[in-house]
């Protein structure tokens, strides 16, 4: 592969990729809003996939449609990669620290400003605008591609786990590749291969039901708040070790 080639081809492909990000960041898939039109931006990632030559389909996960999509042209014979993204965003709130339009992208100079424009519409455009560089250079992709776009990443993809139990057999694949990706400091394309998770956890504590005089009782009776400082000293030692029972056992 000329290298060269592929970066002209993915100069070319840009503007397109521009034209498909501002149509998607136009729909509000905000998963966490009950009006917000979910179905309509799945619709768009499947025939933008589509476009491309994917069979796509949009599933019944329980909550927004699952996005799915399969493009063989490199044969059976050849590795088959998995990308992941999802096609909600956070909120757009509060509107008045915006200084545009949260669902009209606007452009400044190498910047682009809208809810969605990175986390994740922007990285479903940066896989398509890959695949047209591939084929216009290669005419064909070098491997095997399948597509897994969801619409509720931003709201812990809570239906997510079983539609992929029981679409297990779409899923194979040689590597998966997730939503995000960059360069680092000098330039080079990162692969990370992992990052953490995230637990939480609330805790409240009630001692005495009213008031007390701090001067009569600050020290004999119990405090609240003195005690939910302990609570959290507890989680956690000074080597970064979680000390919740049986956190570590997978």
């Amino acid at each position: 592969m000329n290298f060269a080639d592929l970066d002209a081809a993915v100069e070319a492909a840009l503007p397109r990729a521009l034209a498909d990000l501002e149509r998607l960041v136009a729909i509000p898939t905000v998963a966490a809003s009950p009006d917000s039109p979910m179905a309509e931006g799945a619709k768009l990632v499947a025939e933008l996939y589509a476009e491309r030559g994917f069979l796509t389909t949009l599933s019944d996960a329980g909550g927004p449609p699952v996005v799915f999509g399969d493009e063989r042209t490199a044969g059976v014979d050849a590795p088959t990669a998995l990308l992941y993204n999802h096609y909600d965003v956070q909120p757009a709130e509060p509107l008045d620290l915006w200084e545009s339009d949260p669902w009209k992208m606007r452009r400044d100079g190498d910047l682009l400003f809208a809810r969605g424009v990175s986390d994740d519409k922007g990285h479903i455009v940066c896989r398509l605008m890959a695949l047209d560089a591939l084929k216009s250079v290669l005419g064909k992709l070098p491997v095997n591609v399948k597509v897994l776009v969801e619409g509720e990443e931003e709201v812990a993809s809570v239906h997510l786990e079983s539609w992929m139990e029981s679409h297990a057999a779409l899923l194979n694949a040689d590597v998966t590749l997730w939503e995000f990706g960059g360069v680092d400091g000098r330039g080079r394309p990162e692969i990370l291969c992992g990052l953490r998770g995230i637990a939480t956890f609330e805790l409240r504590a009630k001692t005495i039901s009213h008031d007390a005089h701090s001067g009569m009782a600050g020290s004999i009776l119990p405090n609240a708040a003195w005690r939910l400082v302990w609570a959290l000293a507890s989680l956690k030692n000074a080597q970064e070790r979680i000390q919740l029972p049986g956190h570590y056992n997978d």
